[in-house]
């Protein structure tokens, strides 16, 4: 039986009409428009912040973009403007502490993000009002323009020509617009760092004190962030590294400290030679429970001397109390001054009674 065969649908090939009429339009298509023979299109008005290209605020010319593929550019261009976005700003602001509790992190960001994104003065200027308060900024600022006062040119042209206070074209595509925004960086960078040195907080380095279970590692690091913070003093510094082994030394665990003490000359050693010591006193450490068993066997030990020493002597003596110290010519026996004891008259009137005394019996004793 063929029952099957009936109940197959043949296989229908298009006709040669119905493909032409779908491929007709893919084969009339060009190729791929070469890069540099695309048309150009004003995509933009000229200051928005879509393909705007950096120049100075008067050109009022109407600036021209070429279409391009993606993940392309043209060749031949220059830097371009691009403006801090506000997720920028805020996420900085929000990763670094303020600059009054934490200066080194702030100044690190910002030698970060002047050498990565190279900003602009108007950029600068949104960048830092971010990330200081009114007080901070003011204060930085007027240490800032103190640098100036020793170079050779007038203070107020000092003042104008390296650290502006109005905006100024400073072309990035120029030499002379990079030099001067490199300039401007570097003072920036350097007034913060003045700012920085302040008064020394002997209070705050006082209270850093190893704990019984912080490990020397995490102490090391947070004495060396308290050097950072609330000192003038640069903890990485080669010369100060004395200074930073003084400080380890007596702040730490008081088992670490006497460790370190017995080392002949400790404050020239290296810091790593100090840490792995101080390591390996801190993981010899007996446990609390061996601590406990070795105090209860030194009382049962002290205890026992005790007993043994009560039952062999029996009851203790009471203790005499000492002789009282005579004077040059004072009389041991009446303690009175003007004669000594061989010269006493109560010593002597004493004896001489008990003389007759002992005769009486004597005479008493004959008569029986």
């Amino acid at each position: 039986m063929k029952m099957t065969s009936d109940l197959v649908q043949p296989h229908i090939r298009p006709r040669r009409k119905d493909l032409e009429k779908i491929l007709t339009p893919l084969l009339i298509l060009p190729p791929l428009i070469p890069l540099l023979q695309l048309h150009r299109l004003t995509l933009s008005p000229p200051h928005t912040q879509s393909g705007q290209t950096y120049k100075s605020q008067g050109t009022t010319s109407q600036v021209m973009f070429t279409v391009l593929p993606l993940k392309q550019i043209e060749p031949g261009g220059g830097f371009v403007c691009i403006p801090f976005t506000t997720s920028y700003l805020y996420n900085w602001k929000n990763q670094v502490p303020p600059f009054s509790e934490k200066t080194q992190a702030l100044i690190h960001l910002l030698e970060s993000v002047f050498h990565t994104h190279q900003p602009t003065w108007d950029n600068c200027q949104q960048l830092l009002h971010t990330l200081f308060t009114t007080e901070e900024w003011t204060g930085f600022f007027k240490r800032l323009l103190r640098r100036l006062w020793d170079k050779p040119r007038p203070w107020s042209q000092r003042a104008e020509a390296e650290v502006p206070t109005h905006r100024l074209d400073w072309d990035p595509n120029t030499d002379a617009g990079r030099r001067d925004l490199a300039s401007y960086h570097q003072h920036l960078l350097q007034g913060l760092c003045q700012v920085a040195r302040k008064l020394t907080n002997l209070t705050k380095m006082s209270e850093v004190k190893q704990n019984k279970t912080e490990s020397p590692e995490a102490f090391l690091e947070l004495l060396l962030e308290a050097y950072r913070v609330y000192t003038p003093i640069n903890p990485d510094a080669p010369e100060n590294a004395a200074t930073i082994n003084r400080a380890f030394v007596s702040q730490s665990a008081p088992d670490i400290r006497k460790k370190l003490q017995r080392l002949e000359g400790f404050e020239g050693k290296n810091r790593s030679e100090l840490l792995s010591i101080a390591q390996k006193v801190f993981n010899n450490r007996d446990s609390p429970e061996e601590v406990v068993t070795k105090r209860l066997g030194k009382v049962t030990i002290a205890a026992l001397k005790n007993y043994e020493t009560s039952k062999q002597t029996g009851r203790p003596k009471p203790e005499r109390p000492p002789w009282p110290k005579l004077g040059r010519d004072q009389c041991a026996y009446c303690k009175q001054t003007g004669h000594w004891k061989n010269e006493c008259p109560l010593k002597k009137e004493k004896e001489g009674q008990n003389q007759k005394k002992t005769q009486e019996v004597l005479t008493f004793e004959d008569m029986e």
